[in-house]
């Protein structure tokens, strides 16, 4: 039996947690054995299922947990081994080894000015980070940005998507409970800098539909900064500020229009979703996915980051006529596709 290690950060409710939970569970439906390694125990939003064994590792700082990872893994022959946390890549024994890059490196270069010192400590970080590592990106536009914007030389670098349990995220569609009884607008995304919700709100504030209202899912530091926005706005009435929901798929099913106001993503993840429920979409043209994603006569929903007029405009004409979303649009990205090319990645030569 074939053996895979995957490392996650937590399992909180993240979009690069879950992409390798999804993968996990479709590598132990082809018979792989798997375990996850988890570096923090405070977030347990995310869920492992039955038969994939869940290790928490020990140590008080980085340093004690690569020496932990480096004990566990030395006994277990693994076959591969994924890690979205490029500092314990070294740390790890198994046959192949890949690092997984879940965001665009430059996207540091996107904070303000000010912030200079900070952004070149991140980037020349990421940069040594991932020099000389086998590279996962999620996205064509994360291996562009890898090689060109932050000059970096990996020893490998695969393009494959993030993996989505389609039919699952369609069941779980199906749940009518506790869904707003009113028109909305959907936002799934940490309330963080980069989702640039303060954008979506100013142009939320434009769009022609008064009575419709906007659901926002997530939990982070930029509630109360947000909530002060939107009572300057004056759409306070309009903005829900839903939390964490462990079932988005049932709101994304039933919403008008869902959005992302991103300054950077890997490949986001509600984008797809969204489009796997025929849900329309609008988000930004950030660097990188969304344009890999709203293909063809979806490519018109695509923004600037940080157009708040041009995202007005989009989301009015989004409500009012949306194309037809084909039930096979993100067969690309479904799970069992993407894992058997994980396998692939246990056989093949570099």
């Amino acid at each position: 039996m074939k053996k895979v290690a995957l490392l996650l950060n937590s399992l909180n409710g993240a979009g690069a947690q879950k992409t390798l939970l999804t993968l996990a569970e479709k590598l132990f439906e082809k018979g792989i054995s798997v375990d996850c390694y988890i570096v923090h125990e405070n977030k347990n939003d995310y869920k492992v299922r039955d038969g994939i064994d869940v290790i928490y590792m020990e140590g008080a700082n980085e340093a004690q947990k690569c020496v932990f990872l480096n004990e566990q893994t030395s006994g277990r022959d693994y076959d591969l081994f994924i890690t979205c946390q490029p500092e314990y890549y070294s740390a790890a024994v198994a046959g192949k080894k890949y690092c997984s890059v879940h965001h665009t490196p430059s996207s540091w270069n996107d904070r303000p000015f000010w912030k200079f010192l900070e952004r070149r400590k991140y980037m020349q970080r990421d940069r040594e980070y991932y020099q000389g590592k086998n590279l996962i990106a999620l996205s064509e536009g994360i291996k562009q940005d890898l090689i060109e914007n932050l000059h970096c030389t990996p020893q490998s670098i695969k393009v494959i998507n993030n993996p989505f349990d389609i039919s699952a995220i369609r069941d779980k569609a199906e749940d009518d409970q506790n869904i707003p009884d009113f028109p909305y607008i959907i936002y799934v995304a940490s309330l963080s800098e980069r989702k640039r919700h303060e954008d979506l709100f100013r142009a939320f504030a434009r769009i022609r539909n008064r009575e419709i209202k906007l659901v926002l899912v997530g939990k982070g530091s930029n509630e109360r900064r947000l909530k002060k926005l939107a009572a300057k706005l004056g759409i306070t009435e309009r903005i829900i500020f839903w939390g964490w929901d462990a079932n988005p798929y049932r709101l994304v099913k039933n919403a008008r229009l869902a959005v992302l106001a991103s300054r950077a993503e890997g490949l986001p993840r509600v984008v797809v979703e969204a489009m796997a429920l025929r849900t329309p979409v609008v988000s930004t043209d950030c660097r990188s996915g969304p344009r890999e994603v709203l293909t063809g006569q979806f490519e018109c929903f695509l923004v600037p980051v940080g157009g708040v007029t041009e995202m007005a405009d989009a989301i009015n004409r989004a409500l009012e006529n949306y194309p037809d979303i084909p039930d096979d649009f993100v067969a690309r990205f479904d799970g069992d596709y993407i894992a058997e090319q994980y396998v692939g990645l246990i056989s093949a030569g570099d």
